[in-house]
């Protein structure tokens, strides 16, 4: 039932966002699909568990969800991934979301602080809508993110 509705129209990866209280545009700023890092501070960052060097970077995943009908409250599970170059996930969250009824679409923003790099490839933004009744996955998208090491 979920999977014939609910469409995940865009997303975006910035710097920052802007809501305009009165009229609900949203204003996107930087963005991005490219991450220049010096390489002189990228080796001096340290490693986790997993062999990524921890990024502290501030970027905004914003998403456009569209359910097709004004109609009913859905109620879904959006899982947002961070795929490194080989497809290998580095870290994964996820987050209850609502669009209720009266509303045919909503944006929600997820805050990113921090990325896990090990070197300079095609990284990316993996997202999934899971049925919270059924657990299957009803739309992916995916939002790439080149990562670029500089002297």
């Amino acid at each position: 039932m979920l999977k014939e509705k609910l469409k995940l129209r865009w997303a975006i990866l910035c710097s920052g966002t802007s809501t305009d209280q009165k009229s609900n545009n949203i204003s996107l700023f930087g963005i991005t699909d490219q991450l220049n890092i010096k390489r002189e501070f990228f080796n001096s960052l340290p490693e986790n568990k997993k062999g990524y060097k921890i990024v502290p970077i501030k970027f905004e995943l914003v998403t456009l969800w569209d359910k097709g009908s004004i109609e009913n409250e859905i109620k879904f599970i959006a899982e947002v991934s961070f795929n490194d170059s080989n497809n290998k996930e580095v870290s994964k969250m996820t987050k209850e979301l609502i669009i209720p009824s009266g509303m045919l679409r909503n944006r929600f923003v997820v805050n990113i602080n921090a990325l896990g790099i090990q070197k300079e490839g095609d990284y990316s933004f993996n997202i999934k809508a899971l049925d919270p009744k059924s657990k299957g996955l009803t739309e992916t998208y995916s939002t790439p993110l080149t990562v670029t090491l500089k002297d």
